[in-house]
């Protein structure tokens, strides 16, 4: 399988299933719904979210 730059239109990404940020900037409330619909496990900082309640 031939790899794919990621300007190539056909180029996709994965389901992310977990993030972890350190050290970073605050969260938008926004982006930490996105997070808790669309990602299993994130660390942002201090906050703690997602929609995996294995994790």
């Amino acid at each position: 399988m031939a790899r794919l730059d990621r300007d190539d239109p056909e180029f996709v990404v994965t389901s992310v299933e977990v993030l972890e940020v350190r050290s970073c900037c605050e969260l938008a409330p926004e982006d930490k719904e996105r997070f808790n619909e669309h990602v299993g496990c994130v660390v942002w900082d201090d906050w703690e979210g997602g929609n995996d309640p294995e994790e």
